[in-house]
């Protein structure tokens, strides 16, 4: 498998940045931070024929989109109020695995999140 592509950014909810993002973007995996979030799903956009699948907790200020090529049973996902992980494991050529992660850090609140993170197991 070759190398994956992976963009970063922070959308500031602006919802027409994500749907430029999820039809012309050509990354493996859209690490985002501040997606837009429907006020009456309380999700983010991510249509039905996206070539993407979302890794998001409901009003979650982080999200991951990953392509369609890496079936659902090839990874494995966490989601929480401010990130989400993606792993997946015997990607690469030594078969080390990819983990991804999409950290949102709230100005008023950073200390919590980094440390929430430290805490979990290595």
């Amino acid at each position: 498998m070759n190398c994956a592509k992976i963009l970063l950014w922070n959308t500031e909810g602006n919802k027409q940045a994500l749907e430029v993002l999820l039809e012309e973007a050509k990354f493996d995996f859209l690490l985002i931070q501040e997606p837009w979030i429907n006020p009456a799903t309380k999700s983010t956009y991510c249509p039905r024929n996206s070539k993407y699948y979302l890794v998001h907790l409901r009003e979650g200020r982080a999200a991951i989109f990953v392509s369609k090529r890496y079936p659902v049973g090839q990874w494995d996902y966490e989601a929480t109020e401010h990130w989400c992980r993606v792993w997946l494991p015997g990607y690469g050529p030594q078969g080390p695995g990819l983990e991804l992660w999409s950290v949102y850090n709230p100005p008023n609140n950073r200390a919590q999140v980094l440390q929430a993170l430290l805490e979990r197991p290595t």
